[in-house]
C-alpha cells in the first residue's frame, strides 16, 4: 500500500530524514515510535504530501506520489494532526462533514446522505451523542475522535495520525487507539501514527518503526522490534522489559 525508498529530507540544511525506507502494507497498523525530534511527523508530512523530499520517493498503491493530483490526494489519504486550532463553534457534525470536501465542486454543497454517512461515522466511534454539541465543549479525547471522524469522511484508503493521544489520560488514550484499531479492521484501512509511548506502540500496532535522528532503526512486529536493546539506543537511557502471557510491559531505570 506504502513503499517508501531512499527518502532524503532536510529542512535549510539542518537534518530531516536519511535514507527512510519503509512498506506498509494494506489494512495494517503501523507506529513510528521515537524521541521528539526524530522525523516522525516529517515522514508524515512527506507522506500527505506536504513537505517534498529531496530525493527518494512515496508510492501509494504502486503509484509515484508526485503523479497524484491534489484531489486524488485528498481522497486516498486521511490525516489528524497533533494540534487543532478552531475557535468558532461549528457544532461536531458539521466538522465532522467537512471531510466530505474532496467530492464537492464550488457549486455544490453537502448532501443528507452526507450528515447520514458522517452520523453512521461518530456511532462507530461511539460519540454520535456529540453531534449536536459545538466542538469547542468537547473534551480532549473527544475532539480527537471528531477529527479522526472527519478524516474516515473522505473515505480514504490511509489514515495518518500525528500524536492522536498527547495529553490524554491512561483512558482517553485506550479508548483513542482502541477505536483506531478497530476503525482500521472494520474497513481495512491502513493507518500510520506517530507515538512516544512504547506499551502503546507495542498494545495497537501491527509492526512498528522505530525512528531515531531521521533513520529507520529497526521495523518489524512489536515483539521482535521492542526490545531492551534497540529502546535504549534509542532513548539513551535504560529499559528493563517485564513480561507476561506473551504480552510486554516496558519499565524505564534512571
Amino acid at each position: 500500500m506504502i513503499r517508501i525508498e531512499e527518502l532524503h529530507f532536510t529542512y535549510d540544511d539542518t537534518f530531516g530524514l536519511h535514507d527512510v525506507n519503509l512498506e506498509i502494507e494494506s489494512a495494517e497498523v503501523v507506529t513510528l515510535l521515537g524521541p521528539n525530534g526524530s522525523g516522525k511527523t516529517t515522514l508524515l508530512k512527506c507522506i500527505y504530501g506536504i513537505l517534498k523530499p529531496n530525493s527518494g520517493c512515496i508510492y501509494l498503491d504502486g503509484k509515484k506520489l508526485y503523479e497524484f493530483t491534489q484531489s486524488e490526494l485528498a481522497k486516498t489519504i486521511g490525516g489528524v494532526p497533533q494540534d487543532h486550532y478552531l475557535t468558532f463553534p461549528y457544532k461536531v457534525i458539521d466538522i465532522v462533514v467537512i471531510g466530505r470536501t474532496p467530492y464537492l465542486n464550488i457549486f455544490s454543497s453537502p448532501s443528507q446522505q452526507d450528515y447520514k454517512n458522517a452520523e453512521k461515522i461518530l456511532d462507530a466511534l461511539g460519540i454520535l451523542w456529540l453531534k449536536d454539541r459545538p466542538y469547542t465543549q468537547v473534551s480532549g479525547g473527544e475532539r480527537q475522535l471528531v477529527f479522526i471522524s472527519r478524516a474516515l469522511m473522505q473515505n480514504p484508503k490511509v489514515l495518518l495520525l500525528d500524536e492522536p493521544i498527547t495529553h490524554l489520560d491512561l483512558k482517553n488514550r485506550v479508548k483513542v487507539l482502541s477505536a483506531v484499531k478497530r476503525v482500521a479492521m472494520e474497513n481495512k484501512l491502513t493507518v500510520l501514527m506517530t507515538l512516544h509511548e512504547p506499551n502503546d506502540a507495542i498494545i495497537f500496532s501491527d509492526k512498528i518503526a522505530l525512528m531515531k535522528e531521521g533513520r529507520i532503526v529497526d521495523y518489524g512486529r512489536p515483539n521482535t522490534v521492542v526490545n531492551e536493546e534497540n529502546l535504549q539506543k534509542m532513548y539513551d537511557m535504560s529499559f528493563r522489559i517485564l513480561r507476561q502471557d506473551n504480552a510486554k510491559v516496558v519499565m524505564y531505570q534512571a
